[in-house]
């Protein structure tokens, strides 16, 4: 929950991190991104595909199976507990799992006038509310993405494969294209007249005050 501008409470849940899944090209080198199309669902993964090498090709998560059947695309970045969602689970058989390359995220927001009309016992109410159904909803995720996985594993042939599992060419390669996503995405929204930096100076913090770890380099461009 949260007032226009002004987080209250945490979003009401995540899906696990989002992978990069192919039909049948196998990434395992860098130089296997060259040109490859994969879906992008996003700006800044458009960012992120363009500097892992591929072709990002943008379009909405329900044209997914078309494109991947059709063969306009060779793969996608997507959360595996979506798969059933689009029906792709029986078109995607490797993937690239751990990776660091975003989330889906949803949340409730109010504005202030309607927030402010509501009693404190209302507002903690719809405060313990949502952060209740934020764990609900992430832990739901968390479990419908192994369940998927095993399935695939189990049924289709899919492979899983760490990143941490892959050559430390291709380790470089992917952190490399984290670190300058990072710089990309904060100079061509700040050219845009957006405060990018101050964001994600904010956004970094919240990783690193979680336990989480930024891309190297990407802590000393934001302190430049």
């Amino acid at each position: 929950m949260c007032r226009a501008g002004i987080p209250e409470t945490p979003a009401l849940g995540a899906t696990g991190p989002y992978s990069i899944s192919t039909t049948s090209k196998v990434l395992a080198e860098p130089e296997d991104f060259t040109g490859t199309p994969l879906r992008a669902g996003s700006a800044l993964h458009t960012i992120a595909l363009e500097n892992l090498g591929a072709t990002p090709v943008t379009l909405p998560g329900p044209q997914a199976y078309e494109a991947l059947s059709r063969k306009t695309i060779d793969g996608i970045i997507i959360a595996i507990s979506d798969w059933p969602s689009y029906s792709i689970q029986e078109l995607l058989r490797h993937s690239i799992v751990d990776l660091s390359i975003g989330h889906w995220e949803s949340y409730l927001a109010i504005s202030d006038e309607a927030w402010d009309r509501m009693s404190e016992e209302n507002q903690q109410v719809f405060d313990q509310t949502a952060r209740e159904i934020a764990l609900f909803n992430a832990n739901k995720w968390n479990e419908n993405g192994v369940k998927v996985q095993e399935e695939s594993a189990t049924n289709d042939g899919g492979s899983f494969v760490s990143i941490n599992d892959l050559s430390q060419a291709m380790q470089d390669h992917i952190a490399d294209a984290g670190r300058q996503t990072w710089v990309d995405w904060i100079e061509k929204t700040e050219a845009a007249g957006h405060p990018a930096r101050a964001t994600a100076q904010l956004y970094a913090e919240l990783i690193q005050a979680e336990g989480g770890a930024l891309p190297d380099g990407v802590a000393e461009y934001l302190a430049d």
